[in-house]
């Protein structure tokens, strides 16, 4: 009958190979090939293995942990026979009898003691048993002297086996700003190698009253194609084949954290990405958005004036704002005269929101700059191919060394269509 750690291996193994078969499924070019729903398949399948391979690591560290325990009191039970030791006819070495041996040792059938059955024999173990009955719960004080094995060197931890010590399963991962300007960005797919709209570039209204008889004003409108190119952002890593081999989480480990990897550089981009190929653009360097001055200004004062802006000449609705821990911290700290806190008490968690809109904070933003934005109508992240990772060994000489490569990449664009609908916020200070 197979163990709980065979059983859920096989499930892995099996929802593996399932996860396989969508990624078998190519284009000419490389990208999936798999409907809507195939794609929802691999995302339930890949989390339910994220969900399983800890549980089945942690089985199997159980596994063996309760084997070396097995092991470490079959050892307990065994005793140290001393030099010319005869323990009855057909067992021990040497002839004659016991030497210095007053049959403590010894059980009833003349077999010896193992050293639990001396514990639970012992004086000390029984008056703390009776002890315990009657409510005392110290801890009985054994020692037992194990028949002379002539040992000639002190057998230590230093000339000896050291304790066996297990390592803790897994890892303790350092500390990593998370992805979050990403979940104010509506998503949308691409197959083309850069995105082209147009752009209304000229607005003439010239409608007016007309009299009887008179001359119509004319109007003037005019459009421009935009183009904003898909850009690549990538990473790679290499590992042995025995790693790879011998440590089943380490893909999984190395997946994880190069895709983190990949969504913290796009987070960072599209705030500050200067644009240059193959950098995106960010909203901090998008041209024509509007910009508010802190001034004497409440910081939260400043935000509101910055959402009147966007209001009233970019003509959209703010849907979120931007801001770095620290400037962030001086809004959440804001009193009023009588020192009562603004954003609520120290003893409840606080709305992460400002006028009614979600605030994002993240050290991705500029220091003493935010950002407010119709990021819902206005701007929109299009993935020409989401986060792939590959694996190959002849990159170089890494063959011949045992070495494989992983690489991961995602290729994306960033477009605003309104720079009108973003405005920053300067010149905010640290208290």
């Amino acid at each position: 009958m197979p163990t709980a750690v065979e059983t859920m291996a096989g499930q892995i193994k099996a929802k593996r190979i399932d996860l396989l078969k969508f990624y078998d499924k190519k284009k000419a070019d490389g990208t999936l090939d798999i409907t809507a729903a195939e794609r929802d398949q691999m995302k339930a399948l890949d989390t339910e293995l994220n969900a399983l391979v800890p549980k089945w690591e942690s089985l199997r560290e159980d596994e063996r942990r309760e084997a070396e325990h097995r092991k470490s009191l079959e050892l307990m039970n065994q005793v140290l026979l001393p030099e010319g030791f005869h323990g009855g006819q057909g067992q021990g070495y040497g002839q004659g009898r016991i030497v210095g041996n007053d049959g403590a040792y010894l059980d009833r059938r003349g077999q010896l003691k193992g050293l639990g059955d001396m514990f639970s024999e012992s004086a000390s173990y029984k008056s703390w048993a009776d002890g315990r009955k009657g409510g005392n719960g110290a801890v009985p004080n054994f020692s037992a002297s194990a028949p002379d094995a002539n040992l000639k060197t002190l057998f230590s931890t230093t000339a000896g086996w050291d304790p066996f010590v297990t390592r803790l399963p897994g890892a303790t991962l350092s500390a990593q700003q998370q992805p979050k300007v990403v979940d104010l960005i509506p998503m949308a797919q691409t197959d083309q190698h850069s995105i082209k709209w147009m752009l209304e570039t000229t607005y003439t209204n010239s409608a007016a009253e007309v009299a009887e008889g008179g001359t119509y004003a004319e109007s003037t409108f005019a459009l421009t194609e935009q183009v904003t190119p898909v850009n690549k952002i990538g990473c790679t890593l290499p590992m042995t084949d025995e790693q790879l081999a011998d440590q089943p989480g380490a893909r999984d480990y190395l997946n994880g954290r190069l895709e983190l990897g990949l969504k913290q550089r796009l987070d960072l981009q599209l705030v500050v990405g200067n644009g240059t190929s193959p950098n995106l653009k960010g909203l901090l360097n998008i041209s024509g958005i509007q910009t508010q001055a802190l001034g004497s200004d409440p910081v939260p004062d400043a935000f509101f004036k910055a959402m009147t802006l966007i209001m009233s000449v970019g003509f959209a609705d703010p849907s979120g704002i931007i801001m770095h821990p620290q400037n962030w911290q001086d809004v959440r700290l804001l009193r009023t005269s009588q020192g009562l806190y603004i954003w609520g008490n120290p003893d409840q968690v606080g709305p992460e929101r400002m006028w009614g809109i979600p605030v994002v904070v993240t050290t991705y933003c500029t220091f003493g700059t935010g950002i407010v934005a119709d990021f819902l109508m206005y701007s929109q992240l299009y993935y020409r191919k989401g986060i792939d990772f590959q694996v190959t060994n002849s990159h170089a000489s890494e063959f011949t060394a045992g070495i494989q490569r992983v690489r991961a990449d995602m290729r994306v664009a960033f477009v605003i269509f309104r720079p009108t609908a973003i405005c920053s916020v300067t010149g905010m200070r640290s208290s």
